[in-house]
């Protein structure tokens, strides 16, 4: 897949940094164009939400958590004189930034984002559900169908019949109560379905995958298949680890593992006092 993903400049219904040093820095130290799609219409006290540079209208910021996207009200056209009328003391910097963008930076090109070469930038206020609808609108039309994948022998469509998956991450006691194991698996091919008899490549054994959830933020769910693309989470009890293939016996493949860096050079450290114990964990921490 790439390696860019938008972008999205949060708490500006706070005192922020000024938003054009917050792109220069995006592209100082990621080392990638920024390519603004929304712009904010001041901020803190007298934030008045986002101008869409793509779209040609201002969604209007109104304070509250519980809101729907759709509630938000909109104005099109940066030249509307309701915005004079609303804002006469915002309105004046917007046009001017968004001149400057314009001129100045590059615009969103859909080709140099799927090649990791642009990110596109976003403004709002997550606490309030502001801006945050305008940047998973343009990651639904804007991200990458499921690609193939690298089986050391041949690629393996997403299109295939046959299910295969690919473990790329473990993670321990995401659960308070319990002291889970969950191995996050990509779904390569084929339909992952619930209670299906899977194979574990690296060590040939069958796994009944039964116990199967997706994720979004801090919650989970109980799902009953899955499709390429798709992440799920299967509960493990040690078996699995990162980098294993996961398929249906019939139809056998091993996908490529993550690149490894193991550790060139090694050290032996020890206190000289053992009464300094703390500052000791705090300079090998």
């Amino acid at each position: 897949l790439h390696d860019a993903l938008p972008i999205f400049m949060n708490k500006y219904d706070r005192e922020v940094r000024d938003s054009l040093e917050l792109l220069d820095e995006v592209e100082n130290i990621l080392e990638i164009r920024c390519a603004p799609v929304t712009w904010p219409i001041g901020m803190g006290k007298t934030f008045r939400g986002v101008y869409h540079l793509l779209n040609d209208q201002a969604l209007l910021f109104d304070a509250g958590g519980e809101r729907l996207p759709h509630e938000f009200d909109v104005i099109d056209g940066i030249d509307n004189p309701l915005l004079d009328q609303q804002f006469p003391l915002e309105v004046a910097k917007l046009r001017e930034d968004v001149d400057l963008i314009r001129s100045a930076s590059s615009p969103f090109n859909l080709v140099d984002f799927l090649a990791g070469q642009q990110t596109p930038i976003f403004f709002g206020s997550g606490i309030n559900n502001f801006g945050v609808q305008e940047i998973l609108e343009a990651l639904l039309d804007w991200a990458p169908q499921p690609q193939p994948r690298d089986a050391t022998a041949r690629m393996v469509e997403p299109a295939e019949a046959p299910f295969t998956g690919f473990v790329f991450k473990i993670q321990a006691n995401m659960d308070p109560a319990h002291r889970d194991r969950v191995a996050f698996l990509r779904v390569c091919s084929g339909r992952f379905e619930r209670g299906m008899k899977l194979w574990q490549v690296r060590t040939g054994k069958e796994i009944r995958a039964t116990q199967v959830v997706a994720f979004l933020s801090q919650r989970r769910a109980t799902i009953d298949d899955a499709y390429p693309g798709d992440i799920i989470g299967l509960f493990d009890t040690g078996e699995l680890g990162v980098g294993d293939t996961v398929c249906e016996k019939k139809h056998p493949v091993t996908f490529i593992d993550f690149p490894v860096f193991p550790p060139e050079l090694f050290a032996r450290l020890s206190p000289e006092s053992s009464m300094k114990r703390k500052q000791f964990l705090n300079g090998v921490s």
